[in-house]
């Protein structure tokens, strides 16, 4: 019999045992807080649910944990990723410090350093992350249209009528820009 799914983060941690505490989770992925056996928060976790949401579809977490590297690697202050583990698809990550859930106090405090990091990604081109993009923003754009429309088209909802409207009206409006594109993240705040 395979080990569990604690054991295995143990021995990534170098821990002899570990507990596994389940977390309110996002849309994307689940979420697990690493105790040590004395009971102290040593790691986090990052869990694939094998549920495939509008966000997470065509997105593996090993996609999202080379994106994390990569920005460890450019400064930027992320969890370490210690591993990624199979069956199921885990990042065992670094615990960060403070809370998904500031007070008024702390969110003051921290604000302006997160939002200066969040200008910072957005100044970066993508190919610093090893990704590939149209050369102009209007190009990224139409892709991104493309994919939504596949995506309605693969669900069976592209010919519905407010699905149609949208797609035109988008289509029409499309941002006429040569400037290049920029790194963005998908849900900034905290938590």
């Amino acid at each position: 019999m395979g080990l569990t799914l604690a054991e295995r983060v143990a021995a990534v941690l170098g821990q002899d045992s570990v507990r596994l505490e389940d977390l309110p989770a996002g849309t994307s992925r689940g979420a697990v807080r690493v105790l040590s056996a004395t009971g102290e928060p040593i790691a986090f976790l990052r869990v694939d649910l094998g549920i495939e949401t509008d966000v997470t579809a065509g997105k593996a977490l090993a996609g999202e944990v080379a994106l994390l590297r990569r920005a460890h690697d450019l400064g930027f202050p992320v969890p370490r990723i210690f591993a990624l583990l199979d069956d199921p698809s885990v990042a065992v990550m670094e615990l960060a410090a403070g809370t998904s859930r500031p007070d008024a106090d702390e969110a003051e405090r921290v604000g302006p350093h997160y939002m200066a990091q969040i200008a910072r990604l957005h100044g970066i081109a993508p190919a610093a992350f090893g990704l590939g993009a149209p050369a102009t923003v209007s190009e990224t754009i139409a892709r991104d249209l493309d994919a939504y429309m596949a995506d309605a088209e693969a669900k069976g909802i592209a010919r519905r009528p407010l699905i149609r409207l949208a797609e035109r009206i988008l289509r029409h409006n499309l941002p006429q820009s040569a400037d290049p594109p920029a790194m963005l993240h998908g849900d900034v705040g905290a938590g």
